[in-house]
């Protein structure tokens, strides 16, 4: 499971962002349905701590939607149907697209670096078609674009989304016509970047978006 923690508590107490990040996922994933009643004692139980970090991990939820408190009885898993999650894919495509136009523009010159370190890792787990260690670079190599944008607003909400879209739709093996393509659209996309070509870049990480969920 990659820690693509959501950025409103990334820079808070660690314990909490560790078990939102797990609870996150095992709410998304369907190991507490929705309905699920998320008791205090028992998750402070499960993972070994008091009940503080938990009340936080809870509340973070219930700012998201993601669970309910209800007066007198406690707190319910609300979760993300599979319809929302394509609406929250969707929206996640059209803020990446314009996160990526800001960013050929405002991209600076340590950023560019870093997107073209990742890029030669990318080609590298293709060759050797490692498709877990390359699902995690397309995810950083994506997060670079998404911060490369210079609004904290619009990188936090597509991290979120990418978080949410990773656990709603989980990517373990890509298969080799996938492979192919994605090695075809990124080596294209990693060029328009470095030639500001925005249109073409746009018009490729629209393809990307088409193959992988996150």
């Amino acid at each position: 499971m990659k820690d693509f923690i959501n950025q409103s508590i990334a820079n808070t107490n660690p314990l909490v962002a560790k078990i939102y990040n797990q609870l996150l996922y095992e709410i998304l994933s369907g190991v507490y349905p929705k309905g699920s009643h998320l008791r205090e004692a028992s998750l402070a139980d499960l993972f070994n701590v008091s009940r503080t970090p938990i009340r936080e991990v809870i509340r973070q939820l219930e700012r998201e939607g993601l669970a309910r408190n209800i007066k007198n009885k406690g707190t319910f898993v609300v979760g993300i149907s599979k319809e929302e999650g394509l609406i929250i894919r969707k929206c996640r495509n059209s803020l990446g697209i314009l996160a990526l136009e800001n960013t050929i523009n405002n991209m600076n010159f340590e950023e560019r670096t870093s997107l073209s370190n990742v890029y030669k890792l990318i080609k590298y787990y293709m060759r050797i078609k490692d498709s877990l260690k390359l699902i995690s670079l397309l995810q950083s190599y994506l997060h670079i674009i998404y911060k490369g944008c210079n609004s904290n607003q619009l990188y936090n909400t597509l991290v979120k989304f990418s978080l949410y879209l990773q656990y709603l739709y989980p990517a373990s093996i890509l298969t080799p016509p996938e492979l192919k393509a994605i090695n075809d659209i990124v080596s294209s996309l990693q060029e328009a970047i470095d030639e500001n070509n925005t249109e073409k870049a746009l018009h490729l990480l629209e393809q990307l978006y088409d193959i992988i969920p996150f």
